[in-house]
């Protein structure tokens, strides 16, 4: 089983979704002592939404075809800036349709074996390709669950969002592409990648599927209709893959929207809620805040509740997602793949990722301040 097969089925949130879902479980359950809880609470647009488009990520890794663009553009690499270049480039554009947490599950592990064979330290590059993944995810709906939820929520058009999140691409892409310099043009000759072969019959259906999943999440097709297609296409294709859907994150939504529905009823905590995001930029810092703290995807459905400002909450959770190690799943995802892969210089890894992380952090958070 070369490297590729042997992650393609991995859950990327094995490790953290019976803590999270048991937060949620928890906060929804104490929250409705004090308010009797209504299934209104909960948005199902953002349940299915995230439903289908988990389900489309699963046939993708399935079918090889991240880890084939990952292989093609590597062994074309002559020297370690180059090489860079291209795993940073294709990390951020594939985490725009794979999400950042697949992205990161396929090149975390991908990288620490080359770095074994090239005999260098894989800290920098890892933390690089962890940060590219989620900024990458910002630019798409279909990049991270947060970004699938904000366009449900805040029924945002295809024009606001792109008009929201393009001015990051550009900043990123920038900031990105600096940092390659700060690897050496030293030659490089890579070995034993093994050949990665794409399925390419099945895409003729899931590719066209992914388009009219992308118009259901933007309100341009009934909703309803994904769901039916997404399932019938499944069983036709491999009903082992509905085994591979993170339900405990569809779970922790639930349990989260049954939450924030039980605080927006009680009068103290919700005054209190909406005199922290009252503008626009109270919104945006105080989600910037709360990502670092507890996550962007408990944040941002904690806040929506309270706050029409959907421009700030897209830019904080989506620059918030850099910072910590809590800050997005992603990164703890990192440093799981990195401590089981790499097993050593932890110490120093940590003060890397989270220097770098909080370099991104505070010049994407002051140009996202100034965009509100």
């Amino acid at each position: 089983m070369n490297l590729y097969e042997k992650h393609c089925f991995e859950h990327p949130r094995f490790f953290l979704d019976d803590k999270l879902l048991l937060a949620a479980a928890i906060a929804a359950i104490v929250t409705s002592f004090f308010n009797r809880p209504q299934l209104s609470y909960v948005n199902f647009h953002v349940i299915v939404s995230v439903f289908c488009i988990m389900t489309l990520v699963q046939v993708y890794q399935r079918l090889h075809v991240l880890d084939y663009f990952a292989r093609e553009l590597i062994i074309k690499s002559r020297s370690k800036r180059a090489l860079m270049q291209m795993l940073l480039a294709l990390t951020f554009v594939g985490a725009m349709f794979l999400t950042n947490d697949m992205t990161v599950l396929t090149f975390v592990p991908l990288f620490i074996l080359i770095a074994r064979q090239l005999e260098f330290s894989p800290i920098l590059p890892v933390t690089l390709i962890t940060i590219s993944a989620n900024l990458g995810s910002s630019l798409t709906p279909f990049g991270s669950p947060h970004n699938i939820f904000l366009v449900s929520f805040y029924h945002m058009t295809i024009r606001h969002f792109f008009e929201y999140s393009i001015p990051v691409l550009i900043v990123s892409v920038i900031m990105l592409a600096a940092t390659t310099f700060l690897f050496p043009k030293e030659p490089i000759k890579l070995h034993g990648l093994h050949p990665v072969e794409v399925e390419k019959g099945p895409l003729w259906y899931f590719v066209p599927l992914t388009v009219v999943v992308f118009l259901a999440v933007f309100s341009l097709i009934p909703l309803w209709v994904t769901p039916i297609l997404v399932i019938i296409a499944i069983l036709a294709f491999d009903p082992k893959l509905f085994k591979t859907v993170d339900y405990g994150l569809l779970l922790t939504f639930f349990c989260f929207f049954i939450a924030v529905g039980n605080l927006s009823h009680i009068p103290t905590i919700a005054t209190f809620m909406r005199s922290i995001v009252g503008t626009a930029k109270q919104t945006y810092i105080t989600g910037i805040i709360s990502c670092q703290l507890i996550a962007n995807v408990p944040t941002e459905i904690l806040l929506s509740s309270f706050t029409n400002h959907s421009h700030a909450m897209f830019l904080a959770i989506n620059i918030g997602g850099v910072g910590t190690m809590f800050a997005s799943l992603a990164n703890l995802i990192t440093y799981k793949r990195f401590k089981k892969g790499w097993g050593k210089d932890l110490g120093k890894f940590l003060v890397v990722f989270t220097g770098m992380n909080f370099l991104f952090l505070i010049i994407l958070g002051v140009f996202g301040y100034f965009l509100i």
